[in-house]
């Protein structure tokens, strides 16, 4: 026994030894895969000449330009494309557009294959969330994947034309909220700010210090809310485990080249950013004066936290060139398909090459940047070699992008996205397809100013439809295979009532581009409510043919189209496809309800209605009341109709059911005056002058019936 106590000592020594040596170990280990967080910010639509440390002498940007400081700037940095969606789209996957296939806001949603940085670092352990500020960028057109919190909030703005989006201190406040809440894993969280997009109309004290220059203000106010999220890093000692990327998705062209805003044109007031990198191991102070592209962002980000990028990603490590090391040179790609899509004019591509920069439409521009910045000087009848090399190399990158030839591949626009596309003020959603590079198309550089035109005449406030209409029709002629003009007084006319002229209007913009799927859907449901049912039939069954096999919203929308024609089976087995496809698409929901109440099944209808109406859509629920009124169930009719008019007072067709609810109560007199606001507030649509004549009839005011449907046969009829 005795001697066996060394033994016993010794292991018990070894077991310690042991048991520090895994707490050494296990240590060294937890300390080596802690991640550092990441912080992306995009600030939209600034161009880098408006802030303060890229030369802005009058900028007011004390936090980028104190990012700028601690962190490294980068001189010349470009967006790959000019307009909000497939920017992001190319920035959080680091993919050229050819390749994520989004090139265009709405119709163009992100493919959950093309994998971002929030699905990345999810599936490295990662916290993620999104604060994002404006619908271009909304969880319905695919941004959300990946992020396990995805807050977007948006209501429409009280500026005219500025749309579905939320300022910049609702987006802040979410982000600080989450950022709030302690949690054991490393956070990704990418905060969206909109503010500085057009419309410019900052909040005080910003309006007033900014008088004149409301973008400038935009941009002071952002900058302002984005120093609260860094003071919390400080305040929270997350300055010292946080990377912080900043930048902009584009810039604004404030007039330069005849374009007020963004979109159509490809010149450095729109493609040069802000972009600005910060945190541990970042060099202060730095200058990395080498073009950069949008698309080099998440490579880089991934191997700063430690990760490899994907394969598939064409962009750069900038880390380098953080380090103050020369980074390889390669050619920047820049792409607008906006009037190709919308205007049917010629794709625009750009190519920079160092310091030269190539414009490609249907005809050719090269700038010498550095001797031009404000690229006046056209340098390419003097310049035919580099021309040609230029263009040969662009042509095989694009080849390389896209092996089997570049087109754009829309997708059907659901009703949740067309209810918030008119929001953000746009006529006909965008999303036209097939072959970029068609010749003989007008380029964009030489028709941008109609297409200004056309926005003053969209964003104008109570303009008479008629001087509307000649301005359109002037532009149209102006520019004859333009379908935007048509689509525009297509929009205008609907808005003041005049069907038969919005019908017209649709089908000049189908002749001119029938591969405009949204127009066709569009144009076949207007169809349909002015009762020219053959004719809306034909509209939809194209549409239906064109589109995919995901498409619920078409196959919905002729459904109803065909219940109302009496073919009551083949709707049935549409709406059986769409919400196979989408079960809860409140478009699918409705048209079962409405096929379900021609068939008189009402109990069934009222369930379908209801469910639909739960998703918020309005139609919904007042022919949810209006099935309510035909089971005699009055209370529920006035409740349904109530219900949307505490959300839109005057809406007349919701008063007109309301009111045949009151009649038929017994409330006579009260009804009748609902009525009466309804037939004075001119029902833009058939189908409320209808509910309008019921109305009157059981108020038995014969002639008030008759005005009524004289009124939805005259809509019908124009």
């Amino acid at each position: 026994m005795r001697g066996r106590r060394p033994a016993r000592g010794f292991l018990a020594v070894a077991l310690a030894v042991a048991a520090m040596i895994a707490a050494g170990l296990w240590w060294r280990v937890a300390h080596r895969i802690r991640r550092l967080n990441l912080l992306l910010v995009t600030i939209d639509t600034v161009r880098a000449d408006h802030v303060g440390v890229y030369g802005a002498a009058d900028a007011q940007t004390p936090t980028l330009d104190a990012l700028a400081a601690r962190g490294t700037r980068f001189e010349h940095a470009e967006t790959v494309v000019p307009i909000t969606g497939p920017s992001h789209a190319s920035i959080l996957t680091g993919l050229y557009p050819p390749v994520h296939g989004v090139r265009d806001n709405v119709a163009f949603p992100l493919d959950p294959r093309h994998r971002t940085l929030a699905t990345r670092l999810s599936a490295a352990g990662y916290r993620t969330a999104a604060f994002v500020g404006a619908y271009p960028v909304a969880a319905a057109f695919g941004f959300k994947q990946g992020f396990e919190t995805f807050t977007e909030s948006f209501k429409e703005s009280d500026v005219p034309g500025a749309g579905a989006q939320r300022p910049a201190n609702e987006v802040v406040d979410d982000t600080l909220g989450w950022l709030a809440k302690a949690g054991d894993r490393p956070f990704f969280v990418w905060m969206h700010l909109y503010d500085p997009h057009a419309p410019y109309d900052p909040p005080e004290p910003y309006r007033t210090r900014f008088a004149g220059r409301p973008y400038d203000g935009e941009i002071a106010f952002a900058d302002a809310q984005l120093g609260r999220v860094l003071d919390w890093l400080r305040s929270s000692g997350h300055e010292a485990d946080t990377v912080v990327a900043a930048l902009s998705d584009h810039g604004e062209s404030l007039g330069e080249h005849g374009e007020v805003t963004h979109a159509v044109l490809l010149y450095e007031p729109t493609l040069r950013i802000p972009l600005i990198i910060a945190g541990p191991g970042v060099p202060a102070g730095r200058i990395v004066s080498a073009p950069v592209a949008t698309v080099d962002l998440a490579p880089t980000l991934l191997r700063m936290l430690g990760l490899e990028p994907g394969a598939e990603m064409t962009g750069r490590d900038l880390r380098p060139a953080l380090r103050g090391e020369r980074i390889p040179p390669e050619p920047l790609y820049a792409e607008s398909l906006f009037g190709r899509l919308n205007c049917r004019w010629a794709t625009l591509r750009a190519w920079r090459v160092e310091d030269w920069k190539l414009v490609q439409g249907s005809r050719t521009e090269l700038f010498h940047l550095p001797d031009d910045p404000g690229e006046t000087r056209d340098l390419s009848a003097t310049e035919g070699p580099r021309v040609e090399r230029m263009r040969a190399a662009l042509q095989a990158a694009v080849a390389k992008m896209a092996p089997g030839g570049d087109r754009a591949r829309a997708t059907a626009i659901t009703p949740e996205r067309e209810a918030m596309l008119k929001s953000l003020g746009y006529v006909s959603g965008s999303g036209g397809a097939g072959a970029l590079e068609e010749p003989g198309l007008p380029d964009p550089r030489d028709r941008v100013a109609l297409f200004e035109r056309l926005q003053i005449i969209l964003r104008a406030q109570n303009i008479p439809l008629d001087r509307a209409a000649a301005e359109a029709v002037e532009i149209a002629q102006q520019d004859p295979g333009n379908p935007f003009p048509y689509t525009t007084l297509a929009s205008l006319a609907y808005r003041a009532g005049r069907l038969g002229v919005a019908a017209r209007a649709f089908q000049h913009a189908l002749d001119l581009d029938p591969d405009h799927l949204d127009v066709r859907q569009n144009y076949g449901r207007l169809l349909r409510d002015m009762d020219r049912l053959p004719e809306s039939e034909k509209q939809l069954r194209l549409a239906l043919a064109q589109t995919d096999a995901q498409d619920a919203r078409t196959r919905s929308s002729l459904a109803e189209t065909l219940a109302r024609l009496g073919r009551t089976e083949e709707a049935g087995k549409l709406i059986a496809e769409a919400l196979a496809i989408e079960p809860g698409d409140p478009e699918a929901l409705a048209a079962q309800g409405r096929l379900f109440e021609a068939e008189g099944k009402l109990e069934d209808a009222a369930r379908s209605l209801a469910a639909a109406a739960a998703t918020g859509d309005t139609d919904s629920r007042i022919e949810l009341a209006r099935v309510a009124l035909r089971q005699a169930d009055y209370g529920r009719a006035r409740q349904e109709a109530s219900t949307v008019l505490k959300s839109f007072g005057g809406h007349p067709w919701a008063l007109a059911v309301l009111g045949e609810a009151l009649v038929r109560e017994g409330q006579r007199e009260e009804g009748l005056t609902l009525l009466r606001r309804a037939e004075a507030a001119r029902p833009r649509r058939p189908e409320a002058w209808l509910s309008l004549a019921e109305g009157y009839e059981a108020a038995r005011d014969p002639a008030g019936a008759a005005r009524c449907r004289q009124a939805a046969q005259a809509l019908s009829a124009d």
